[in-house]
Parts: C-alpha cells; sequence; structure tokens
C-alpha cells in the first residue's frame, strides 16, 4: 500500500531510519546509498533495502547521478505530502531532479554528513537551515552552506549564598557552517573574510540574530593554513567578527562524530560540547 506505512514500521530500529531518510531529504533535496550506509553504519545490502521499500511505496524516486554511484535519491511529490503529514521536517526543500548540478553534487553530500554528525549528537535539539532555505527566506549578502541553532541544558558553577552551587539554565545558540574543500586563491579567501566580517556585523546590529560560532570544516591541512593566515590577516588589519570562529578536519569529524574536536579562538571544544 503507498506508503501509508512506512515511516511507522514495526521494527522500532528501521522506523528511526526511515524518518531519518524522509528528514534527510526534506532538508537537502538528494542524497545517494552512500549517506545511508554512513548514517546508520550499515552495509550496502541494508542500505539498498531501505531505498528499496521507500520506492515501493512510492515515497522516493531515483535519477541519474552522472557519477558515483550511478543514481540518487530524491522525495516524489507524494513522498513530500507524507513528510509534512508525518511532521517529520517542519520545511521541505523544493527540488526535482532537473535541478541537479553534478559539479556541486560531493559538497553537497558532504555538507549531509557533516549535517548528520550534528543531528546524531543533538537530535530534536538541533535545528537546520540550509542554504536552499537561506535562499529563499533571506536577504543577505553572504549565505552560509548551513546555519543551526541548538538548544539544551546548560550547567554552571556560580557563586551562591552557601559556596560555590551549580545552576542550570535553557540556552540557545546560533552558529554557522562553512564547508571548505577546495583550495582557493588568496582574493578570493580575502574577500570571503571580508564578506563574513560584515554579514557577522549586520547580524548583530541589524537583524539582532548574532551568530555565536562560525565551524569551518576543511578537507586538506592546506586548506586550514589558508583559511587561518587569512583570518589573522583580516584581524590583523582591525576587523572585528562578532563571532568566535572555529576550525575542524573534514575527515576528524566524519570519523570521530561527536567526539570531533573544532579549535575556536576561545579554546577547544568538541562536537558534543558546542553548548
Amino acid at each position: 500500500m503507498k506508503g501509508q506505512f512506512t515511516f511507522r514500521d514495526r521494527d522500532i530500529g528501521s522506523s528511526q531510519q526511515y524518518r531519518a531518510i524522509g528528514k534527510c531529504l526534506a532538508i537537502f533535496g538528494y542524497m545517494s546509498q552512500e549517506e545511508i550506509k554512513y548514517m546508520f553504519k550499515m552495509d550496502r545490502h541494508k542500505a539498498h533495502h531501505r531505498i528499496q521499500k521507500l520506492l515501493d511505496r512510492g515515497i522516493i524516486r531515483r535519477f541519474p547521478s552522472l557519477t558515483v554511484p550511478p543514481t540518487f535519491i530524491c522525495l516524489t511529490s507524494y513522498g513530500k505530502d507524507l513528510v509534512k503529514k508525518e511532521g517529520i521536517n517542519e520545511y521541505v526543500v523544493d527540488f526535482v531532479p532537473s535541478d541537479y548540478n553534478l559539479m556541486w553534487q560531493n559538497h553537497h553530500r558532504s555538507i549531509i554528513r557533516v549535517w548528520w554528525v550534528l543531528y546524531e549528537t543533538y537530535r530534536d535539539n538541533l535545528h537546520w537551515v540550509g542554504e536552499r532555505q537561506l535562499q529563499r527566506e533571506v536577504v543577505r549578502r553572504r549565505l552560509f552552506d548551513g546555519e543551526f541553532i541548538i538548544e539544551g541544558i546548560m550547567k554552571e558553577l556560580v557563586d551562591g549564598d552557601w559556596g560555590k552551587e551549580v545552576v542550570s539554565r535553557w540556552v540557545k545558540k546560533r552558529f554557522a557552517l562553512e564547508v571548505e574543500l577546495e583550495l582557493k586563491t588568496p582574493k578570493r579567501y580575502v574577500k570571503q573574510f571580508e564578506q563574513l566580517a560584515e554579514e557577522l556585523r549586520r547580524r548583530v546590529f541589524y537583524d539582532k540574530q548574532p551568530i555565536d560560532r562560525v565551524i569551518y570544516v576543511y578537507l586538506t591541512p592546506t586548506i586550514y593554513d589558508r583559511l587561518e593566515r587569512h583570518k589573522m590577516e583580516q584581524e590583523g588589519r582591525g576587523v572585528k567578527f562578532y563571532s568566535d570562529i572555529g576550525f575542524v578536519s573534514y575527515d576528524d569529524i566524519i570519523t570521530l562524530r561527536g567526539e570531533a574536536e573544532i579549535r575556536f579562538s576561545s579554546g577547544v571544544r568538541k562536537v558534543k560540547e558546542l553548548l
């Protein structure tokens, strides 16, 4: 029967996986079998089974990727309606296969893996806004690869009437994410950090939605060296970023997941310690 029970599979574990696939497609538009294997730490046969079941229910469709693997998946119109109806994600990107761009697919799929690490760590306390949603909803000089908010309880040690005591409070922090997979020219890095400084200033003084931290995920040490050097050069010229900027290796965050360390200006924090 078309789609009716797929997101409520009898196997609780499988149900959570189908809902996660639906959420991912709602946010990013398309993905591959490789991302499903990574997300759930499963082999090719199990990932294929998950995809086939969603195909059989008419929730997703395949389309040619023109790369490896040869096909990607996306939600059908019925699948988009079902994701909304079951409350899997508030926003569903309006993606159709004709929107697909071969040149951006590797970057796109890398962002999915980073998103999954964050989602796996914070679950419902993570609220993600992807680049396509930002393009539709926000008019800005510079768009990030993604923005996300993490909410949760923070415990602090404070001075009380009887000495030190632990106080718990609910906090909400906003982050911006950039995934850097290719080396840019020095001129492009200068422009990138000039625009970053302007955008962060705008968020503080005009939008009244300051970004607490900007996270750069870099692929190679050379990319990291360029990013760090140009950031420091801008700061040396008196540029103020109004945000704590951090760097983390793509390989580290994908391999170590929540244990990966991000080097912020204020100090080192693990992915699982962003609050």
